[in-house]
């Protein structure tokens, strides 16, 4: 891109974690940069002319960007507001990462912006990260730590279908939520404590397993409960009524995909309950359909969904 005489650009890179945008730079200073809610601040520092100019073309295609002048030096701060469709579009690329390399909280967290939940996402990671630094690095001490007697999070058994169960921010900052945002919740502290925990997609419900360990199981959404085969077994035995037939399948680890789109098949009904939720319907559906297993996006369906707020 061309800059104008008073900035020199070399790049300007949107993180995967979404909260940092480098490589701008005047001379050889590099910018420092900053989250701000739902935008990305590029602070001080950009020696510019005092005018209130559009520089969007700083940080193309991430959203309306404001500016300001500070005090005393001229310099001037950028802050690039996220907005809906710009969040779908990092949602929908960072889609196309491996598997492995698939950054599940992000993903997690920019579904809480598109619910409408104005929240910094380096912010919500640091809270994972600090409540990682109170665990003992083992599979039993990440799940008493979150969810045993004196922990953070617990299931929310009053308002299973609350949409703000399905939202991983949401779930931090209520204290409840359902089994599989805790699971992940597990899977992203217990990768800060080099835990590897993986998730285990039951027929109507989800648990988490040791990574290391085949045989070990825990049960976030019942108070982490430790379990072992035979007891993952009779779990889904109580659960199921007896009604469905077991089958060892039913251990195999969940890849990050499929986690995601479980958790996108939640928010769909969750938001299909109520006429608050149907803006973030129309959302899930389009999301979806990003998926391999996801069904065609078609816009009408979204005006359909939509058509007492046209």
């Amino acid at each position: 891109m061309a800059a104008p005489h008073h900035l020199k650009i070399t790049r300007v890179i949107l993180h995967a974690d979404g909260h940092v945008i480098a490589g701008a730079k005047t001379g050889a200073v590099e910018q420092l940069t900053q989250a701000v809610r739902r935008g990305i601040e590029l602070r001080k520092g950009l020696h510019l002319p005092g005018r209130a100019d559009n520089h969007s073309w700083l940080v193309g295609g991430c959203g309306q960007v404001r500016t300001w002048e500070h005090d005393g030096d001229g310099s001037r701060s950028y802050v690039v507001q996220m907005d809906p469709k710009a969040i779908k579009n990092r949602f929908r690329l960072l889609l196309e990462f491996s598997d492995e390399a698939l950054p599940l909280d992000t993903l997690c967290y920019l579904l809480c912006q598109l619910a409408g939940y104005e929240i910094d996402i380096a912010a919500e990671q640091a809270k994972i990260d600090s409540l990682a630094e109170t665990m003992a690095p083992t599979f039993a001490g990440v799940m008493s730590s979150l969810f045993g007697p004196s922990g953070h999070v617990r299931g929310d058994t009053a308002t299973y279908y609350d949409i703000d169960n399905s939202l991983l921010s949401r779930v931090l900052a209520r204290g409840v939520g359902l089994p599989i945002t805790m699971s992940v919740l597990a899977m992203e502290c217990g990768k800060r404590v080099r835990v590897p925990i993986v998730g285990v997609g039951l027929p109507g419900h989800f648990i988490v397993r040791d990574g290391k360990d085949s045989s070990a199981y825990a049960d976030p959404f019942y108070g982490g409960t430790l379990l072992d085969r035979q007891g993952v077994q009779q779990l889904f035995v109580q659960l199921s009524g007896g009604n469905v037939a077991w089958s060892d399948a039913f251990l195999r680890a969940v890849n990050k995909r499929d986690i995601l789109l479980r958790i996108l098949n939640n928010l769909k009904l969750a938001s299909s309950r109520s006429p608050v939720g149907r803006p973030l319907h129309a959302t899930v559906l389009e999301l979806m359909s990003w998926f391999p297993s996801g069904a065609p996006f078609d816009p009408r369906d979204a005006q359909r969904v939509m058509s007492p707020y046209n």
